[in-house]
């Protein structure tokens, strides 16, 4: 309330001194969590768009991007040298900020395992730009029928929300997602919350 009111105060103001009002002005932040919904992929959505691609490195990528949740500019910069035998070290995440990120064994073995197919140093060869993989997820959307919104950073959201579903653990996943404050997390802690009566209902008492 006291936002809109002080947005009107402004209005009055300029428009008393013959000027046009400021447009209001939205974080991109913001704009980018509270103007859209936030969008996520299923996992039978996932599979199907996996079971779709029509190259092993296509399924790969979004194989990463699911169970790590990594941005699709960190992914595609990865190198070899960057896989470790408990995870990936992203050298250059956003804001140029260096992060570890924890994976299971089977998606770092089945990245080296595709990086000896080529033997170069970056593990994506056949996709190397953020415009070509949001293409690339379009068209196998199209084809199993997904009419939702699909991108790159919806793998993103994904993840999150699974982690939390999962774990229940906000602050490992602020830890492994490279995010500097906790209001991101917090949203996707808005969207896998329970209801009041589904958490009552897990708890337990001692009977006296």
């Amino acid at each position: 309330m006291r936002d809109e009111t002080a947005v009107f105060d402004a209005k009055r103001s300029a428009k008393s001194r013959g000027r046009s009002p400021a447009r209001h002005y939205t974080p991109r932040g913001e704009l980018r969590h509270y103007g859209r919904p936030i969008e996520y992929l299923t996992e039978d959505e996932y599979s199907a768009l996996a079971f779709e691609a029509d190259h092993p490195e296509h399924r790969l990528l979004m194989r990463l991007m699911w169970e790590t949740g990594v941005r699709i500019s960190e992914a595609l910069a990865l190198r070899y040298g960057d896989v470790y035998p408990d995870g990936l070290n992203i050298r250059r995440g956003k804001g140029d900020k260096q992060r570890f990120i924890p994976c299971q064994a089977p998606i770092l073995g089945e990245l080296l395992r595709y990086r000896e197919t080529h033997r170069k140093d970056h593990i994506f060869q056949r996709v190397s730009t953020e415009s070509g993989a949001l293409l690339m997820l379009r068209r196998y959307a199209k084809r199993c029928g997904i009419t939702k919104r699909v991108f790159p950073h919806i793998f993103r959201h994904s993840f999150a929300i699974n982690f939390i579903r999962q774990t229940g653990n906000p602050f490992a996943l602020q830890d492994i997602g490279g995010w500097s404050d906790m209001e991101a997390v917090k949203i996707y802690m808005r969207l896998t919350k329970e209801g009041p009566r589904e958490a009552i209902g897990k708890m337990s008492f001692p009977i006296v």
